[in-house]
């Protein structure tokens, strides 16, 4: 198959020969950015799109969108749709702060973000080929295991309390409007973070105090 698609801001496109020339197909949803175009992974008609603003499916080779999950008053800043190898009506939805699951084809969503401890960044989620049981999530704080046979928000942190000081370079890189910085202290202590521009001249004190 030479059939290719691809998403630039909210429109979709495809290619008929493997990417030489390009179609414009039209927007998913005016004004919502397409960050992941996905196919059912048992049927390459039915298509998913995650937006800044949503889920949406197409069964028409994105010529129609239909809304599945669009949760009120939050906008996706990233998106990543993964299909379980062992459930294909099983999804995992990565959005930066939050994490989805589905067990019916996308038809209803439950938050499990709340689940792991601190409530990191989300980066990625992937299966165990060996274990159906074991899913596993990277986050800026570490790696952690989800065991799919207990409580679905039950996870193991693989990260250690910090030894030392530290930093963490800002996420997202780059950004608009907002990042987060995020440092670490081996002990209580008195902690100040302030910004400075590239004259040296400090612009803003976020935190100032014991923490």
């Amino acid at each position: 198959n030479e059939t290719l698609y691809a998403a630039v801001g909210e429109t979709v496109w495809f290619s008929e020969d493997t990417g030489q020339h390009w179609t414009e197909i039209g927007p998913v949803r005016p004004g919502e950015t397409v960050f992941t175009l996905e196919f059912h992974p048992e049927d390459q008609v039915s298509m998913y799109a995650v937006t800044t603003g949503g889920i949406y499916f197409s069964e028409d080779r994105a010529q129609t969108w239909e809304s599945l999950f669009k949760p009120e008053g939050i906008r996706w800043i990233s998106g990543q749709l993964r299909f379980d190898p062992y459930d294909p009506n099983h999804f995992y939805l990565v959005t930066s702060r939050y994490l989805y699951e589905s067990g019916d084809a996308g038809q209803t969503w439950v938050e499990i973000s709340q689940g792991f401890e601190g409530y990191p960044w989300f980066n990625d989620l992937t299966f165990d080929p060996f274990d159906a049981a074991a899913v596993y999530v990277t986050t800026t704080w570490g790696v952690y295991k989800l065991d799919r046979n207990s409580v679905v928000t039950a996870v193991e942190e693989a990260a250690t309390a910090p030894a030392t000081f530290s930093l963490s370079p800002n996420y997202p890189n780059p950004f608009n409007p907002t990042t987060t910085l995020r440092f670490s202290l081996p002990q209580p202590g008195e902690a100040e973070l302030s910004i400075y521009n590239l004259l040296g001249q400090r612009v803003a004190t976020l935190v100032h105090g014991v923490k």
